[in-house]
């Protein structure tokens, strides 16, 4: 039976994604912190994903199949929507999360009540999951906020967010087809707290065979779109109080 009010909800989406899941999957069912559930949305693979997962017996584990293909954003969401969670943990098909990933960020939330999201330092794994190198990021909500209107300082993956706050600014945004992620935190980034910890909870897979250069592209676009509109958001909330500080001008006589 599927546990009553898990802790931490973990969503997760894949499409063909069959090489690399089961480590994935496995890294989040090996974790030391057990009160969660397992959402994972099979975004109509074709091939053998579905059966992998449905061959898995763990009732933490819920699997939605798309019956077309809906993309990375709106899987997300549905997944989200779902979600019984206090915390959201997301959780990419071919990454791995050590192993105390989310006993370290459950810690955090529950000790630092301010903060709605917390990611986390990450390595760069291969193909064969061998260490590459480390990614650092920004940690303190001060210069995480600063720094994001030039680049994401999260790993999507890496992250944990609570679910209400994710709701609160209506979650991915659906016409986003990349960055998505990006975008998310500038709106939280707005509203709330956020935080990475200096430690590596999280293993990013660099895979030659990934992202073309035409995608790469297509993210850059997408997000400098997220950073157009959070400068928009910003210069919309600042123009009412300019007006109302700056004195009415009289014609000259």
């Amino acid at each position: 039976m599927p546990l009553d009010d898990p802790r931490v909800s973990v969503i997760m989406s894949v499409y063909n994604g069959e090489r690399f899941l089961p480590n994935s999957v496995v890294s989040i069912l090996s974790q030391s912190f057990k009160d969660f559930e397992f959402i994972i949305v099979d975004d109509c693979s074709n091939d053998g994903t579905a059966e992998m997962l449905r061959s898995i017996d763990d009732p933490r584990i819920k699997l939605i199949i798309n019956e077309l293909n809906l993309g990375l954003t709106r899987s997300l969401n549905k997944a989200a929507q779902t979600a019984r969670g206090t915390y959201l943990a997301r959780m990419d098909a071919d990454d791995i999360s050590l192993s105390h990933r989310f006993e370290t960020q459950v810690a955090y939330l529950d000790n630092n009540p301010e903060c709605a999201v917390v990611g986390s330092c990450y390595f760069i794994i291969d193909e064969h999951d061998q260490i590459i190198h480390r990614i650092g990021v920004l940690t303190d909500d001060a210069s995480i906020k600063e720094g994001l209107p030039q680049q994401n300082w999260f790993g999507h993956g890496s992250v944990m967010m609570r679910r209400e706050a994710f709701q609160a600014v209506g979650g991915y945004d659906n016409s986003f087809k990349y960055s998505q992620d990006y975008d998310l935190w500038l709106r939280m980034s707005e509203r709330f707290t956020l935080a990475n910890l200096e430690e590596c909870l999280y293993c990013w897979r660099d895979n030659s065979a990934g992202i073309s250069r035409k995608k790469q592209e297509e993210q850059r676009q997408y997000a400098a779109r997220a950073v157009e509109g959070a400068i928009q958001r910003s210069a919309a909330r600042i123009l009412p109080i300019v007006s109302a500080i700056t004195p009415a001008c009289s014609p000259e006589a």
